[in-house]
């Protein structure tokens, strides 16, 4: 399978749109550190799917089997797609809008063919001549498109609540001005850029990591990663180093979840000073 980044299907003024297309750049190095993981992990499901068939004795097995190791790792794909996209952009203040969601659906149909390519090319499937004359195959594009459905709901969902909170526009504004490089600007430009970590939960998710993390292994391994993520200082590094901190954390989301978009902010600035 192509471990391509997804297509993305933006208009002239998405594409001339710099926080825009810095949500976008997030949203796809955040899927790309799951994807990586929903590959690995679905390649050794398939082996112990395919290993448990063989046990059986039962050669018919075999289709049924990969249709539905197939339907649950598309499940995933989208699934994990539709979440890069809501975090990235919560992170950066916008709502979902259409070209996401084009994506999404592209991608969608790329993973539905080759997961429907790779059952049809499995061994078992082809020496045992399994489906064929039946199309088995629709089961998994009416599991795409249902995917599809549901994760554009959700990032609607997004879209909406994003949207309403920018139509509550405040009467009064004071500005409390304090901190390191602390400025304001009102109706001019400043075009000097800081990186710097105010502001970003590196204490309160590295105690988070600790409590709710109960392999020792597994915790050593996140927090090493949190660590080198914190000492990054330029784009690349960023990048590689959150990449890798999502990756090592993948099974925790529901626990970090909530310190992502303070986190994927502090990366966007990271992105900034490179420019």
């Amino acid at each position: 399978m192509s471990r391509k980044g997804p297509p993305s299907i933006l208009n002239p003024t998405q594409m001339n749109d710099p926080q825009r297309a810095e949500a976008e750049r997030l949203a796809v190095l955040t899927f790309k550190a799951r994807q990586e993981r929903i590959i690995r992990e679905f390649g050794e499901e398939r082996n112990r799917v395919v290993n448990r068939v063989t046990l059986t004795h039962n050669a018919a097995g075999y289709l049924p089997a990969l249709i539905a190791w197939a339907i649950d790792r598309l499940r995933q794909q989208t699934s994990a797609q539709a979440d890069a996209y809501i975090e990235a952009f919560n992170a950066f203040n916008l709502p979902c809008d259409t070209a996401a969601e084009r994506t999404l659906e592209s991608t969608a149909i790329q993973f539905a063919a080759g997961s429907i390519g790779n059952v049809r090319s499995d061994r078992s499937v082809k020496r045992h001549r399994l489906g064929q004359g039946s199309p088995w195959h629709l089961e998994i594009e009416k599991e795409m498109r249902t995917s599809v459905k549901e994760s554009i709901a959700r990032m609607r969902h997004q879209s909406a609540i994003m949207r309403n909170c920018s139509k509550e526009a405040p009467m009064n504004q004071t500005f409390n001005v304090q901190g390191p490089n602390a400025r304001v600007n009102i109706d001019s430009v400043d075009n000097s850029t800081n990186v710097v970590h105010q502001g970003v939960p590196f204490s309160e998710l590295r105690k988070a990591i600790e409590s709710g993390v109960a392999d020792n292994v597994e915790r050593a391994t996140i927090l090493e990663r949190l660590a080198d993520l914190e000492m990054a200082t330029n784009k690349e590094s960023g990048s590689k180093r959150y990449q890798a901190f999502i990756a090592s954390a993948h099974h925790h989301m529901a626990l970090l979840g909530p310190y992502l978009p303070a986190l994927g902010h502090w990366v966007h600035t990271l992105f900034a000073a490179a420019k």
